[in-house]
This record gives structure tokens, sequence and C-alpha cells, in this order.
């Protein structure tokens, strides 16, 4: 069992703990449509047979060896088109909870987080609208912790890393404390420097790295977002381009 988080305003005051379950995203989904969870209620589990990720693709995790859940929250003071500011609170929050025990931890964008060149934690955040502004949003996380062996190359966990083994129960408290850091500064109009937050914490920034586009491959640099969460490139001698989902492919 994850015990509730007393200490903190409202992330993790209530926890919904499941040995297993498809996604912890879904099982939160279904508490909504039942009207069983409050904002900052989380579900947290040891395996997910339908873990997702971004784009649709799947997330690897041995069972009982790394975090996954989900955060209920309900932003509807945020406007459509500022919802990328939730993609940074929880990113930078990852980033920061992971910092704490290692270096070298960056967010690829838009939220991935990689420790040296592998990735290490993966969020997936499911909006519900509601008019010009964010009903509710569901903000599904997975971060390998203790896991050593996977089946890609680019995948690590804070263990394989550190060469530490982690209580989970123990350090989970302190990463919900950061979520609520970084997400109450979305509420109390610090949106300056939570983007200058995520804008220092990106991977490749200021690094000639080689990419792929619908007009071919390219030497470039990652320079920030925009407001709209849109990835912003320098290619040499020429304007700054603009990237949304599934438009530019890293060929490290």
């Amino acid at each position: 069992m994850y015990n509730s988080c007393f200490d903190n305003i409202f992330i993790g005051k209530y926890i919904t703990y499941l040995p297993s379950c498809h996604s912890t995203n879904a099982i939160a989904s279904e508490f909504v449509q039942n009207g069983q969870i409050n904002d900052g209620d989380v579900v947290i589990t040891d395996f997910q047979s339908a873990g997702r990720g971004q784009r649709g693709s799947g997330w690897e995790s041995e069972a009982g060896k790394n975090l996954l859940f989900s955060v209920y929250l309900k932003p509807d003071f945020l406007q459509i088109s500022n919802q990328f500011l939730l993609s940074m609170a929880i990113s930078v929050s990852v980033r920061d909870f992971l910092e704490k025990y290692t270096k070298d931890v960056k967010i690829k964008w838009p939220n991935d987080i990689y420790i040296r060149d592998r990735k290490c934690a993966g969020i997936l955040i499911e909006n519900v609208i509601s008019g010009s502004n964010i009903r509710h949003s569901i903000a599904g996380t997975g971060i390998n912790i203790n896991q050593l062996k996977f089946g890609h190359p680019r995948a690590t966990s804070l263990a394989a890393e550190t060469h530490s083994v982690y209580n989970l129960r123990d350090i989970f408290p302190e990463l919900l404390a950061s979520v609520e850091k970084y997400y109450l500064m979305i509420k109390k109009g610090q949106t300056s420097a939570l983007k200058k937050a995520y804008t220092d914490a990106l991977y490749g920034k200021n690094e000639t790295r080689q990419f792929r586009d619908n007009h071919g491959t390219f030497e470039g640099s990652v320079e920030g977002v925009n407001d709209q969460g849109m990835l912003i490139m320098n290619k040499a001698g020429r304007q700054p381009s603009y990237y949304g989902m599934k438009e530019i492919e890293w060929l490290w």
C-alpha cells in the first residue's frame, strides 16, 4: 500500500492502490464517470497490462519495479490555448524528483524524461474540454525506478544509473510533492518561471544533432517551445522552424 500524502495541500491526499490493472489513466477515467474521484486523487499500480505512452506507444514495465500512476486534476482555470503548461509542470516535477538522486536528467520534448541519453520516464496527459477551458485532466506517468533489463537500447532506470535500489513507497511522496509544487505554479500565475525551468531542462538544447522531418534529414538544435507547446528548432542559416507532434524525428 502507498500512504496518503498528508503534508501536501491536495495532491496525493487520497491514493488508490491496485496490484495490477490495464491502465491507471483508464481506471482514473472510470472513477470520473462514476463520480468517485476528487481533485488531486492518485491511482497507482505495480503493473499495467496496457500501459500507454505518447503517439499510442506501449510502456514496458516489470511488475513491482517502477512507479506507474495517474493524478486526477481539475485545472478549470486553464484555457485550452495554455494546456501545454500542464505538460511542462508534470515534466519538470518528474525531472526535479530524479535530479535528487542522479545528474544529467533532461526533458525530451514534449514530455519524456531522459538520463544521459536514455529514456527513464514517460508522461501521458489526457484532457477533457469544457468550452474554452480544460474541465479536468488525467496525468499518467511511468518512471523506471528499479528495473534493470529492457527490450530497448535507449531505456534506463534510476537504479541502472545509480547502482542503488529504491523503496518505491518511501520515495513516492517526494515525487507527489514535486508534482504539487509545479502544478501550483500554474495556479499562482508563475508561468514565466515554469517555462524557464522547462526550457532550461530541454534535451538537446543548443546542441547540434541530426533530425528528420517531411522534407528530409537536417542538422539543427533545440531552442525551446512556443506558447502552444510546439518545438522551436534552429537550423543553420535559416529562420527557426516550428514542429508539432509526429512532425519531427530524432536521428541521434
